[in-house]
């Protein structure tokens, strides 16, 4: 018989032996389970943020190609997974973003009275055609875990997400805007690769105008999109729906989108990343002359003359041409005032400048649309009809080289922008206060109006949620989830800028959140490179068009 002592020492030995096989067992399906699983959240969750960096890539584009000035915007290329005591992670993910071109590489525009090269001010190669060369800029992650990510693409004004089988349209469209065309040619051989977050620069040339004859257009559009997928971001421009678009088919190249026979105003703004593109357009929105190219939707009412009233040279006279049936005015709204170096007037008035009767009283820059406190009739068969602008009560004074952009509707149904430019004093050289020394009025799509033109009403906010995301278990905080509810009663949200403190430190912040349109809406963003531990504090700063601003600060208990 053994002793008793050594079939003990016999146990402990299996039983450590056992032991180590189950922490192996556990380990072995932490690291095949556990961390795929974990890994595979990272990177959805930064393929979402890089869908939001795109949409603001695009926003920012947009807005560097419709006000001239440059825009600068940060995509994040990869992320980082969380540190682990047990387990391995493989190379964090990483991504490129690139140009590409896509469908037949070029706008093609068959249109008469117009040439694209021209408006765009890019090289005419020669040939029949008018056709103007723009890229796409395409996201396409690297990742461990997630199989098949989607590219997130940018083209045309939209972006959406590109899966094998399929695409999910994340924007909608600003090339066609009832019979306003509005390009954005993209010119560029961009490209980065990494795990950074780069930065990205949009310039613009200027921005080019014309005006097609009165006949139908057709608009070709490089593109990876299939008509089906424009007809759906084109519905609300369907003729059917009141616009102009009467069909969209699939062509070699891209997309053709047929509109309907009338005059469109065609604008164009050539954009490059890092510096500006070469282009001249041979005309400029803004600058003098302009043909007659107003208003800008093409309707009967043109504005034909511009002037300084000879009894105060601090209003303007505008004079309209009706060549169709006589209409009423049915509304009027005051949407831009450009003052070089200066913040505008606050409000214009308009009356008859016949009877002086007040029409649209106290019209503020950037805001809602009035009806007329007096009927307004435009005679037709020709017939001229003048009306009168008061800035801030006539104590505001215009100067050569400011322009307006306001919009009139009729009870016909047509509406139009007209695109104006101030003219000289009479004595100050060119223009003059009588009528054929004025420059003749240019049209344009509204511009997206600048911050500090107009009297409105203080935007609110109010933090709804923060929610710290921890790199792994080492208390540090990695990433901020934020959610606020930004509101105007004016309806004049224009961007928001997040900053996120650890224990009083700013961390991390967002800026130009766009919030047009966001009224009384959630709004959630993702505030990264925080890296700190502590208890997190966050200010949201919301901002109108009118140069208005509220913030709410809130602590991660408070929300």
């Amino acid at each position: 018989m053994r002793p008793r002592g050594e079939e003990r020492g016999q146990a402990v030995q299996i039983g450590a032996v056992l032991l180590f096989g189950f922490l192996v067992l556990a380990l072995s399906g932490y690291q095949a389970v556990t961390v795929p699983q974990q890994n595979e959240r990272v990177e959805l969750n930064h393929l979402d943020r890089v869908e939001g960096d795109v949409v603001e890539l695009r926003n920012d584009l947009l807005e560097a190609a419709s006000t001239g000035r440059s825009r600068t915007v940060a995509v994040e290329l990869g992320t980082t997974y969380p540190a682990r005591v047990f387990g391995v992670n493989p190379p964090p993910p990483s991504g490129s973003l690139r140009s590409r071109t896509l469908g037949g590489g070029e706008y093609v525009l068959d249109a008469t009275g117009v040439n694209l090269e021209d408006v765009c001010g890019t090289e005419r190669d020669g040939d029949s055609t008018y056709n103007v060369s723009s890229s796409a800029l395409v996201y396409a992650p690297a990742y461990s875990e997630v199989q098949s990510p989607p590219e997130v693409v940018y083209e045309n004004s939209v972006v959406y997400r590109a899966f094998p089988s399929a695409n999910r349209l994340d924007t909608g469209q600003t090339l066609i805007d009832g019979k306003t065309i509005s390009l954005a040619p993209l010119s560029t051989g961009y490209s980065e690769t990494g795990s950074d977050t780069v930065s990205l620069e949009f310039v613009t040339a200027e921005t080019g105008v014309g005006t097609t004859d009165a006949t139908s257009v057709t608009l070709t559009v490089p593109t990876a999109l299939t008509a089906s997928e424009w007809e759906t971001l084109l519905a609300e421009e369907r003729q059917t729906e009141g616009g102009q678009v009467t069909g969209v088919r699939d062509v070699p190249g891209g997309v053709e989108i047929d509109l309907a026979t009338a005059e469109y105003v065609v604008t164009c703004a050539v954009t490059g990343v890092g510096g500006a593109p070469k282009a001249n357009p041979s005309e400029v929105l803004g600058e003098g002359g302009g043909g007659d190219i107003n208003p800008a939707d093409g309707g009967a009412v043109k504005l034909v003359d511009t002037a300084r009233d000879p009894a105060n040279a601090d209003r303007l006279v505008l004079t309209f041409e009706n060549a169709g049936e006589t209409v009423n005015l049915s509304e009027g709204r005051f949407s831009f005032y450009f003052e070089d170096n200066g913040d505008g007037p606050s409000t214009v008035d308009v009356a008859n400048n016949s009877t002086a009767t007040t029409l649209l009283n106290d019209l503020a820059v950037g805001g809602a649309s009035k009806e007329p406190a007096t009927r307004q009739s435009f005679s037709g068969g020709g017939n001229e009809t003048a009306i009168r602008l008061a800035f801030d009560d006539a104590a505001f004074k215009p100067k050569d080289g400011d322009f307006v952009v306001f919009r009139l509707a009729f009870e016909d149904g047509d509406r139009s922008n007209y695109f104006v430019d101030v003219p000289a004093q009479a004595g100050g050289g060119g223009g003059g206060g009588g009528g054929g020394g004025a420059p003749t009025p240019t049209p344009g799509p509204t511009p997206t109006p600048t911050p500090g033109g107009g009297t409105n009403a203080a935007p609110s906010v109010a933090i709804d949620g923060i929610t710290p995301n921890e790199a792994g278990r080492s208390g540090n905080v990695r990433t901020v989830d934020v959610s606020f509810t930004p509101d105007d009663t004016d309806g004049n949200l224009d961007n928001a800028t997040v900053v996120v403190r650890i224990d009083g430190v700013e961390q991390g912040r967002k800026e130009g959140v766009d919030l047009a349109g966001r009224e009384g809406q959630s709004v959630g963003v993702n505030v990264d490179n925080t890296d700190a531990k502590g208890t997190v504090e966050v200010t949201v700063e919301v901002f109108d068009i009118g140069g208005k601003s509220a913030s709410d600060t809130k602590n991660e208990n408070q929300a």
